[in-house]
């Protein structure tokens, strides 16, 4: 007997929602998501990402200022920024549900819970005191020729990994390096407390002439992405009891496990933290060296490694006494314990996704 096919648009209404709801990637706390977005400080970056930044959900209706300064932005892998060409953030997974058609839009913000996440923006909440769910969600929007395109993600629960435009001028001697305050997304006035998991991706190079800078303050003023590093913990530092983030991640694509062995039961045996991108995913990696004796050279667990042995002693990284951000040193024997990286970092190391 001849089958016959049935366009998707004559499909009961039934039966359609029964498709796209299957078609929806599973969330929840126990798969937390990888997310990359570029920085850009477009007052002295310029324009040249201005159609591929992303903005706040609300649009006019939000009364948190736009960023002043800084904005987030599509990534870039490979020669360019683009939001799809090997772009592994996860929130492209979704994609397609949010643009396919109205209908399935409409399934995507219910499975989301858009509009009761667009009404806490909109509202607003400025008690560092609320207490934050994992499953808050936070939509952004950016445009483009056909209209705009729409994506979530849930950052108290999910990695962001952010890829500043040019290191110089991002966050020097800024009272929050973290430049937060600019993405209205997640500003305190809405209720929420920016990106608790922040990722950099680490370079090789970041090991050069570490033997050479025996003071961390000329680490501190680097204009590059090392330098950046290091002014982010010196405001966790100073920031200890901060809730707006809990953990800086270097990632790592270099560093492997000298024995391959099943991802998923080294996370549940290790309890490691493993954010999950399109194609790949990022596994906390152990600081044990016996662990990556192939690839520890120059790797972020070495580099880290290396901070950690600069802050100590005499001069070490600053001082909580301090008011003033910097990194001023500190004449206090064994205080370096507080600056040490390792209590505020951990190092991803990335893999295929089974």
């Amino acid at each position: 007997m001849p089958s016959k096919f049935h366009q998707f648009a004559n499909l009961p209404f039934e039966l359609r929602l029964k498709i796209w709801n299957h078609a929806l990637q599973p969330i929840g706390p126990s798969r937390p998501r990888a997310h990359f977005f570029s920085v850009t400080n477009y007052e002295e970056d310029g324009d040249a990402l201005k159609k591929l930044r992303v903005q706040c959900h609300l649009g006019s209706d939000c009364e948190i200022n736009h960023g002043t300064t800084y904005c987030l932005a599509a990534p870039k892998f490979g020669d360019s920024h683009s939001w799809i060409n090997n772009n592994p953030s996860a929130y492209l997974l979704d994609y397609g549900m949010w643009n396919a058609c109205h209908e399935s839009r409409e399934v995507i913000e219910k499975h989301y819970k858009m509009n009761y996440w667009t009404a806490k923006l909109r509202q607003g909440r400025s008690s560092i005191n609320d207490n934050q769910p994992m499953g808050a969600c936070v939509p952004f929007i950016y445009p483009h020729s056909g209209g705009s395109c729409c994506f979530a993600i849930h950052p108290n629960r999910d990695l962001v990994c952010i890829q500043p435009v040019n290191a110089s001028t991002v966050g020097f001697y800024r009272e929050n390096p973290l430049f937060i305050e600019d993405f209205c997304m997640v500003d305190y006035m809405t209720g929420m407390r920016g990106f608790p998991n922040l990722a950099l991706e680490y370079d090789p190079s970041w090991c050069d002439g570490l033997d050479e800078a025996m003071q961390p303050k000329v680490l501190f003023e680097e204009m590059s992405p090392r330098g950046l590093f290091v002014r982010i913990i010196v405001w966790m530092v100073k920031n200890y009891y901060s809730p707006n983030l809990k953990m800086l991640y270097l990632i790592d694509y270099n560093l492997k496990r000298d024995t391959p062995e099943n991802s998923h039961a080294f996370m549940l045996s290790k309890k490691r933290k493993v954010f999950s991108g399109i194609d790949r995913r990022f596994v906390e990696a152990s600081p044990n060296s016996r662990c990556y004796s192939n690839t520890w050279s120059r790797s972020a667990l070495e580099f880290v490694d290396n901070i950690a042995g600069l802050l100590s002693g005499i001069n070490c990284l600053g001082h909580t006494c301090e008011p003033e951000f910097g990194c001023n040193g500190c004449d206090m024997h064994g205080s370096w314990s507080t600056y040490n990286p390792w209590r505020r970092v951990r190092v991803l190391e990335c893999e295929e996704a089974e």
